[in-house]
């Protein structure tokens, strides 16, 4: 595929200085413009797949956080980057806007971008297809096909692990799950959970993720008998928590699978408590008080995550991705990492790093104090079968970490 740059930036010595550093790195053909609209035009007319934007923040007219809007409105499927003077802070604050937006948005640097940040750059794959989870690229399903998936079982779980930072041995393992659609292939929950939940079908995909032929409790048996000793986490929606009869139903189909309940983890997605806080908390307790643990997922994501931190006796903590996943080199995440780290810790809280994707990730989770890291460093989620292979490729992976043995 051929690859077309194009700079958009008010300043000419700065459109100047862009092409003479991409002419330098071999790259001759530059389509460059001074304003917004004339740009916004040229996209709007061809194919964007192949097309580097590298697009200034400040400009007068429209500037480039109008610019955000209108290129998740044409779908711009291209590579995006972003370079501005602004403070540090507006800079990430459009980066998390660009990434809200499903573009494709590969940096974000302040003026001036050094020629070695932009060799890094040129050199990566800036063609990278938008990800699956893209709502403009990946459009959801309908009620009426989850419901007949939903009958017909055709949702499958894959199994995310999740290990401990400071011996790297297997904690445990997150049941995440899928959809084995007949025709399309292997499809995300990004595209099925918000219709199964507008539509009253998440009740019934949950117990069936708990409970079903398929589900987590049936596989959790059958490691238990393998001798696999760890504990399996399943994510529930604020459906299931406005149940009373809740707890009582994860309580009897564990027993039913023969599966210990301090085996069990629900994971809960802050976000989502508020709806009907005092059920909610009810619910929850009562799994708790049954010797089920309990995780916030997602935390710092919501609008009340202190005050749901102080109202529900939670065990885990998890701190999202967003703020682990390049931390050592970001400020702002750096201090959001440590400071809710700390925030569990004194609450009498295990931590949980999600988003862990590089060695830099993992040293900084590990200095941090968190207690257990979980993220494609460590091992992308997978089919059951492939949890043995996984831990003979990680129990390598501790000794490169120079984790105990």
């Amino acid at each position: 595929m051929t690859i077309h740059y194009v700079v958009l930036d008010d300043d000419p010595f700065s459109v100047k200085l862009m092409r003479r550093q991409l002419s330098a790195l071999g790259i001759m053909e530059v389509q460059s413009f001074h304003e917004a609209i004339p740009a916004m035009e040229y996209l709007a007319t061809r194919p964007t797949q192949g097309i580097v934007l590298i697009c200034d923040l400040q400009m007068p007219g429209i500037d480039g956080v109008e610019l955000l809007r209108h290129l998740a409105t044409i779908q711009f499927a291209g590579a995006l980057i972003l370079v501005s003077g602004e403070d540090q802070r507006i800079i990430e604050a459009a980066q998390s806007l660009a990434d809200a937006h499903g573009l494709n948005i590969r940096a974000a640097l302040r003026k001036p971008v050094s020629s070695d940040q932009l060799k890094q750059l040129v050199e990566s794959d800036l063609t990278e297809a938008r990800p699956e989870t893209s709502s403009f690229a990946m459009p959801s399903y309908s009620a009426d096909s989850i419901r007949k998936a939903i009958e017909q079982q055709q949702f499958v779980l894959h199994y995310q692990p999740k290990v401990d930072m400071m011996s790297g041995k297997l904690s445990g393992v997150e049941a995440l799950v899928r959809w084995q659609h007949p025709t399309d292939g292997l499809i995300l929950p990004e595209r099925f959970i918000s219709v199964a939940e507008e539509a009253g079908l998440i009740e019934r995909l949950t117990r069936s993720v708990i409970a079903g032929p398929w589900g987590a409790l049936q596989q959790a048996h059958k490691w238990i008998n393998a001798g696999l000793d760890i504990q399996i986490a399943f994510n529930v929606s604020m459906d299931d928590l406005v149940q009373y009869e809740f707890p009582e139903f994860v309580v009897e189909s564990a027993l039913n699978h023969g599966v210990p309940l301090a085996k069990l983890l629900v994971e809960v997605t802050e976000s989502r408590l508020m709806v009907e806080p005092l059920i909610a908390i009810d619910v929850l307790t009562r799994l708790r008080l049954r010797r089920i643990s309990l995780a916030i997922d997602d935390f710092g994501t919501g609008h009340s995550s202190l005050a749901q931190l102080c109202s529900i006796p939670f065990d885990e903590l998890k701190i999202d991705r967003q703020f682990v996943h390049g931390a050592s080199s970001n400020k702002t995440h750096r201090v959001v990492t440590s400071a809710s780290s700390q925030i569990a810790a004194q609450l009498g809280m295990k931590t949980v790093a999600e988003g862990i994707e590089t060695r830099e990730d993992w040293d900084f989770a590990r200095v941090c104090g968190c207690t257990y890291a979980q993220g494609f460093f460590v091992g992308k989620p997978m089919p059951a079968e492939g949890l043995r292979s996984w831990m003979e490729h990680w129990q390598e992976a501790r000794q490169a970490l120079h984790l105990p043995a």
